[in-house]
């Protein structure tokens, strides 16, 4: 698919106008169920995101029967469609502040271009064509595959993510949903940080820690779309991307619950936290720890604040949990299961006596080898294991610029914040400090300690480290200035904007035409390998890269398995490794 430069952005622009309301529009049986109505700009932007929850775990259900093509947008499509007619219909004029809403489409028009020509960017991600792509097709053209992973183990990791961009593989974009899919998260929770900036600007008075968050937040997500080599760009399938964004997101509504929680809305905000935490963990696994902590501190939170009727609290927690552990965690256990042998592939814990299951000695490389890269890349993993050696490398490669800014930079943030605050703390003591806004810190705090030691590659931390960095600067900002002037408002609203128009305005200097296309997807060259037992798989024929499949015909792998055997007569069968 190829365009202009002018109309290429315009047109994924347009489609994320489009699919916003689609999805904000399945989001709205959900605030419905929990008899809420739609009356605000937040509250469709909290839609969308349980709109998001509500669409991966119908993808998932979906898949276990049936591939994820056109049927499958036709259904969720029309649902989407209802949901936003009954959300407009609803609608009341009177709530609707249309200068800030103006205000708002002029702050993001440039934001939303650039947003979209880093959306077009060519593929830079090495993993995307090692088996993003690939595991994408898999979805588009069969349900799940027993034993796909005995194929190529990548394939077995079960990244929810993937059947989000595989529904958006349809006309007019057949196989460029992974220009919209990422692109599409990021460009909402930018317009949920500029929606606070231009409302702290016009009601300082309403100024709040949770405010402070989302414009502190907007440089790092602008800069966060900057073209990076190998690491989980915008313009990339990567789940990388969606667990960076969706930690912010989940963030930002335990945050609201903390320091402005509505009374009428408390039951619906813990529903989304859990659901949006229990997606984050099936996008991928590094999200686990993050995901698992803001579900606890969510519930305790809200059986804390109705401690009055707890039983009754208890109760709607307990059918919560169920209902969500269902619903998008067991779905998500059961393509693990069919897909690996594995309830959580690659870990070999409840792993399943069943023909097509991936061998044990398979999954403990697979594991082995991801711990390993992440510490000491091109390493023996007995080798990396065996000392603490490895940190030395570890620690130049924190030099590298994508690095800095997902690890570095925050800690040094973090540090600094930290000295200032117990300074000020000193100076400004104040006998009754609210303890529960040091909450926000738990999740993320315990995901990065987590990821030090099991796989310590800063992109695997997703936004842990800059949602430690941030919040403590909104805490430092509190200890001083408990009820900010205008001026105040103003100076604090002033460093986090200027830092984002210049990250704006030297991505604009580095933009390209080019970038502005639909751009081709690079071709594998690839060659037939016939198996013992007469299957015949398609391998990269280049010696010099032979990792690379792209968008290769399946079925395809980056190995030469002869042992490998279908379990029937149709790819769809499914495939096993001969004992």
């Amino acid at each position: 698919m190829t365009s202009t430069i002018l109309s290429a952005p315009f047109i994924v622009i347009a489609s994320w106008i489009a699919l916003f309301c689609l999805i904000a529009g399945l989001g709205q049986f959900a605030r419905k169920a929990f008899g809420l109505g739609s009356p605000t700009f937040d509250n469709w932007l909290m839609a969308f995101w349980i709109g998001y929850a509500i669409l991966i775990a119908a993808l998932q259900v979906w898949h276990l029967g049936l591939p994820i093509d056109w049927r499958t947008c036709l259904v969720l499509g029309a649902l989407g469609l209802v949901g936003f007619i009954l959300g407009i219909s609803s609608l009341k004029r009177s709530v609707v502040s249309i200068p800030r809403l103006i205000a708002v489409i002029v702050v993001l028009a440039p934001i939303a271009f650039w947003v979209a020509n880093r959306a077009l960017d060519a593929q830079l991600d090495f993993d995307t064509g090692l088996y993003h792509l690939t595991s994408i097709r898999w979805l588009n053209e069969y349900p799940v595959v027993p034993g796909l992973g005995n194929l190529h183990y990548r394939l077995a990791f079960n990244q929810s993510f993937f059947m989000f961009v595989a529904a958006l593989n349809i006309y007019p974009y057949a196989n460029e949903g992974l220009h919209l899919a990422n692109s599409l998260l990021m460009i909402v929770v930018i317009v949920q940080s500029v929606h606070s900036l231009i409302y702290s600007l016009r009601y300082p008075r309403e100024f709040s820690p949770l405010r402070l968050l989302y414009v502190l937040l907007l440089p790092v997500i602008i800069y966060r779309t900057t073209p990076q080599l190998y690491s989980a760009n915008v313009s990339s399938p990567s789940p990388d991307l969606s667990v960076f964004i969706l930690q912010i997101v989940v963030t930002l509504a335990f945050v609201k619950c903390v320091v402005e929680p509505v009374e009428t809305e408390q039951r619906f905000t813990l529903f989304f936290i859990t659901a949006l935490s229990a997606v984050g963990i099936t996008m991928k696994l590094s999200f686990a720890v993050f995901g698992a902590a803001m579900i606890v501190l969510a519930c305790a939170l809200w059986l804390w604040s109705q401690r009055q009727q707890v039983q009754l609290a208890a109760r709607q927690v307990l059918i919560m949990l169920v209902v969500v552990g269902g619903l998008i965690g067991g779905t998500w256990v059961m393509h693990g299961i069919l897909t690996s042998g594995y309830p959580a592939f690659p870990s070999t814990f409840g792993e399943l006596p069943v023909d097509y299951k991936i061998p044990a000695a398979i999954a403990t490389d697979a594991a082995d080898w991801v711990y390993s890269y992440a510490r000491q890349p091109h390493v023996e993993s007995a080798v990396v294991f065996s000392s603490w050696k490895w940190l030395s490398t570890w620690a130049g490669l924190m030099k590298e610029s994508f690095n800095e800014f997902l690890f570095v930079l925050p800690c040094a943030v973090v540090v600094i914040t930290f000295v200032i605050y117990l300074l000020g703390w000193l100076i400004f003591r104040r006998n009754r400090e609210d303890l529960r806004l040091w909450l926000p810190l738990l999740p993320a705090l315990l995901s990065a300690i987590f990821w030090f030691f099991s796989a310590p590659d800063p992109r695997f931390a997703g936004s842990a480290f800059w949602i430690l960095a941030l919040w403590s600067v909104v805490l430092l900002f509190n200890l001083i200035a408990k009820h900010p002037s205008r001026l105040i408002v103003y100076a604090a609203l002033s460093i986090p904007v200027t830092i984002a128009v210049i990250v704006l305005v030297m991505g604009y200097a580095r933009l390209k035409p080019d970038t502005a296309k639909f751009p081709l997807l690079p071709i594998a060259a690839m060659k037939p390998f016939l198996t013992d037992s007469g299957l015949i798989v398609l391998i990269p024929s280049n010696a010099d890269n032979p990792l690379q499949l792209w968008d290769a015909p399946l079925p395809d792998t980056p190995y030469e398995l002869p042992l490998l055997e279908l379990r029937g007569n149709d790819l769809r069968d499914g495939f096993r490794t001969h004992p």
